[in-house]
């Protein structure tokens, strides 16, 4: 849909639907659920505008980024499990929205590549990761886009042991 009809008919009403989205993600007392399906909404979002995107990538990217520290937070309780695997699956939700979203103009999007690498090498991103098909899913996604988008200097940096034995099991 990326530059498509959806794109033209949605942008006008863009700066108040992500402002709401962000003034909401930033609640202290915000239901943990409805947090993690926010951050899916800002892929949505930046796959449907595409490089228009960009006027909020500033504001948003530091949210999906940061996302990835409340994992930290979980413990190992079967609720908790289950919300970890909810958001890093909307982490790479998001993350693969703003990629393809950005596929036009990969320029706009070199500077948050490395925080995208980050995440995808943190050694706890990879907990239960086959517990889940959808996230096994959005991450070979993600893995894809970026090796796409970055070329060699970025692949260079998706070699980790957590990656290589990840790829290594799907295939």
């Amino acid at each position: 849909v990326r530059g498509g009809t959806l794109s033209i008919q949605i942008t006008p009403y863009c700066d108040n639907i992500v402002g709401l989205l962000l003034a909401i993600v930033q609640q202290d007392d915000l239901d943990r659920s409805l947090y993690s399906k926010i951050l899916g909404c800002f892929g949505d979002i930046a796959v449907t505008l595409g490089s228009t995107f960009s006027k909020y990538l500033v504001r948003v990217a530091p949210i999906i980024f940061n996302s990835v520290n409340r994992l930290k937070l979980l413990s190992s309780e079967p609720e908790d499990k289950e919300y970890s695997i909810e958001l890093r699956c909307s982490i790479m939700d998001a993350c693969t929205g703003i990629l393809q979203g950005f596929k036009s103009q990969p320029e706009s999007v070199k500077p948050y590549l490395q925080n995208i690498v980050h995440i995808v090498t943190l050694p706890d991103f990879y907990d239960d990761i086959f517990s889940s098909e959808e996230l096994t899913l959005s991450l070979l996604g993600v893995l894809g886009d970026l090796a796409g988008i970055g070329g060699s200097q970025i692949t260079s940096f998706l070699l980790t042991d957590n990656i290589v034995i990840f790829l290594q099991t799907v295939s």
